[in-house]
């Protein structure tokens, strides 16, 4: 399955002189290095899926089907971001740990980027549940994230 997920960065100054001879979506140093701050973001495992019932009085949670189905041993994910223990530091409740969008030469997957803090998100009982294991078939990583504008 694929998301889009998009980031708006205002007050960026953009004149015409910054980013030149560089391909839309690829990394803009002279943009990057004008950032400032981190953000951390936050997944509603509990709403993944319907809200309604389908008849049987239950709404339907597919992330919890299909980690019960590949990954039975983590149980049942919780995640209820409002009881963060420091919205800054995230890192529990499934809230990220901070991004760091000015992290110009860094990859995907490093710490500190959109993919490494999706991936390890933890949820209420600190358990990851956004890694891939040998049980999921056709999937060979957890969640990746290409940066495309």
């Amino acid at each position: 399955e694929e998301q889009m997920l998009g980031i708006i960065i205002a007050n960026i100054n953009t004149d015409g002189s910054a980013c030149v001879g560089v391909d839309i979506g690829s990394p803009c140093q002279d943009i990057e290095d004008a950032i400032a701050g981190s953000f951390t973001l936050s997944f509603d495992f509990d709403k993944c899926g319907s809200e309604s019932d389908d008849g049987d009085n239950q709404a339907a949670n597919f992330c919890q089907a299909a980690l019960s189905k590949y990954e039975p041993d983590l149980g049942t994910i919780s995640c209820n971001p409002g009881s963060v223990t420091n919205p800054v530091t995230g890192g529990d409740h499934c809230v990220s740990t901070p991004i760091s969008p000015q992290s110009f030469s860094a990859t995907e997957g490093d710490v500190g980027t959109l993919q490494h803090a999706i991936n390890t998100l933890l949820d209420d009982n600190q358990k990851p549940f956004m890694t891939v294991s040998a049980n999921m078939p056709t999937k060979q990583t957890a969640v990746s994230v290409p940066r495309t504008a």
